[in-house]
């Protein structure tokens, strides 16, 4: 099958073409006009996962389409700034294994031991740095040839490039299927349960598209945008896409889903209010720890000094501690110390000089930055060795637990590895399942029914938008509490009883209307938003991003353990699970993982 192949102009009533009538729900039609394309794999999200996954699934003998709700090469998170940190295990001699006891100390214990060690042969057997010095990406090194500004020495290396717009340019150039400013609404199931492929909307025309493919990889990246906008919290730096709208379509399809509280930060909000700075910019985080000062000057995270299994996790809890224990800025932050800054082997080192010939602004040598939230460490409970979730055919790529643990761009290339040959497996093997129209009517009657509403006591989109960004941060933010988290819950779910039927979209321009967009991004932020909360609930300790103020103390004793949130039809449920040990007994986690709470 070639990739792509386009079924154009489907319209109920109309004659489709034998390819779809074949494969059509017998008992339905489109009942909208929509357009058909066909490949062996659906990725849906243009950033470092998916791209990934489309290069390996296209490598090994798949035709793909890729799905970029934004401008592709320039959304979502990778678009705007992961141009910094490569992170990589290729350099050992073993096959990627041993990085395994690294990768669960940098988490915390959480990650699940059997699917991390085939994560960590994968990015071995990938080669990263490798992969993006061979597009043009050529790293920094030193006299002898080897990468500069390693965090640590450990089988876990940090390096530099700026390779996000590499990949892009890589996917284009061979030859795969873009279709861009394109927001996937779901997940198709066929009769039998397997992944038949996506529906979405061309948000440039307003048309309904379906692709149908033997597998779909799911790598819309995190659901932080759910803590903020550009200005003062809530706020992150991550990317406008970022809503969660697979983490939304696994919740919608029954998968089971775990450390949903875990949203990982660092600070890099400047004040005075409305100043934005990135990552490339001058903010805080665990590669310049040692420029964080409290109120009094002082600095607080001397311990990541002298052991060396402390990092990200550490950082954020050491950071949150001082604010909680009252230690923290006017703003409710932390400072970050310029001095002296043009000397740092790090990306930030010309920030002061940019600053100045950009805006004109004269940093000074303290800046007052608050923590935003950047990335989200969910991911679904089940996931097999390919990365494939317990639907068959749906794969997931994301940073994952590589967010958690500082290491994005490693969680991104490995497990977008891992899904994009596990998916080509999958298409080699099967024949492309029905297109489900039935469910295709439902989900377009839905999108285009908030977009065609026009409410009694209309409330408009942004507002509600804004309502569940507040209502998330309000008591969800990084210091938490069981009356702030069950505040949060009961106001989500009351904007989702009363404010959502009211929402108004108030031009009804299918062309680019971007308060539509808005409004389709509502349900998967609140989705997740409630996802979290129940499992910010449960898990009644410190431990990573996740800061209880009423439980400050890590536990290993009692929470090596993930939290597991599932939505049946309007309610939830919630339990814990032990980790798996299956490879690293519980026992010696336990012995590896500091116990560093905010007390």
């Amino acid at each position: 099958m070639t990739a792509g192949i386009a079924l154009s102009g489907l319209v109920a009533g109309t004659g489709c073409s034998n390819s779809t009538t074949d494969n059509a729900d017998a008992a339905a039609a489109p009942t909208r006009p929509v357009q058909v394309h066909e490949a062996d794999v659906i990725v849906v999200g243009g950033g470092l996962a998916g791209l990934t996954a489309a290069r390996k699934a296209a490598s090994d003998g798949s035709s793909v389409i890729i799905l970029d709700k934004g401008l592709f090469g320039h959304s979502g998170t990778s678009g705007i700034n992961w141009g910094h940190d490569l992170e990589t295990n290729e350099w050992l001699e073993d096959d990627g294994s041993s990085s395994l006891p690294t990768w669960i100390l940098l988490n915390d214990g959480l990650p699940d031991q059997t699917y991390a060690l085939e994560f960590c042969k994968a990015v071995k057997e990938g080669r990263p740095n490798a992969t993006t010095e061979q597009m043009g990406c050529v790293l920094e090194r030193i006299a002898d040839g080897s990468p500069v500004s390693h965090n640590a020495p450990a089988p876990l290396n940090v390096d530099h490039g700026c390779f996000p717009r590499f990949f892009a340019q890589q996917a284009k150039h061979s030859g795969k299927q873009i279709f861009d400013r394109t927001m996937a609404l779901d997940v198709l199931l066929a009769d039998d349960g397997r992944a038949a492929g996506v529906v979405a909307l061309d948000l440039v025309s307003g048309d309904a598209l379906v692709f149908r493919g033997k597998a779909v990889v799911m790598a819309t990246g995190s659901y932080c945008w759910v803590a903020g906008w550009n200005g003062m919290s809530p706020f992150t730096i991550a990317g406008p896409e970022n809503t969660g709208d697979g983490h939304r379509m696994f919740i919608n399809a029954g998968l089971e889903m775990r450390d949903m509280e875990q949203l990982p930060f660092d600070n890099v909000q400047w004040t005075p209010i409305g100043t934005r700075q990135g990552m490339g910019s001058m903010g805080n985080s665990i590669v310049n720890h040692a420029r964080t000062l409290n109120k009094d000057m002082e600095r607080f995270t001397q311990a990541i000094d002298t052991d060396p299994r402390l990092n990200n996790p550490a950082f954020m809890r050491l950071t949150a501690k001082e604010i909680w224990q009252g230690r923290g800025t006017e703003n409710g932050g932390v400072f970050v110390d310029t001095a002296d800054l043009e000397t740092d082997d790090r990306y930030y080192r010309r920030a002061r000089e940019n600053e100045m010939r950009a805006m004109g602004y004269d940093l000074p040598q303290y800046v007052e930055v608050v923590p935003e939230q950047w990335e989200t460490a969910a991911r679904p409970y089940q996931l097999s060795t390919s990365s494939e979730t317990a639907i068959p055919g749906l794969f997931f790529a994301a940073a994952n637990s590589g967010a958690y643990s500082g290491c994005a761009f490693m969680g991104c290339f490995g497990s977008g590895w891992m899904a994009g040959k596990g998916a080509a497996v999958t298409a080699a093997s099967s024949d492309a399942a029905a297109v489900p129209w039935t469910k295709v009517n439902d989900i377009l009657n839905s999108a285009y029914g908030l977009l065609e509403a026009t409410p009694e006591s209309p409330i408009r989109v942004t507002d509600v938008y804004r309502s569940v960004q507040n209502a998330y941060w309000s008591g969800l933010s990084p210091l938490r509490d069981d009356a702030g988290i069950k505040a949060s819950i009961a106001e989500l779910e009351r904007i989702k009883a009363e404010d959502l039927p009211k929402m108004h979209v108030p031009s009804k321009s299918r062309q680019f209307n971007t308060d539509w967009r808005l409004a389709l991004e509502v349900e998967s932020l609140i989705t997740c938003a409630l996802g979290t909360g129940q499992a910010a609930l449960v898990r009644t300790e410190t431990r990573g991003a996740h800061c209880r103020t009423d439980y400050p103390k890590m536990d290993n004793a009692n929470w090596l353990k993930n939290t597991v949130v599932k939505l049946d039809g309007a309610t939830w449920s919630v339990r814990t699970e032990p980790i798996d040990d299956s490879i690293v007994p519980a026992a010696d986690v336990a012995a590896l993982v500091p116990e560093l709470g905010i007390d």
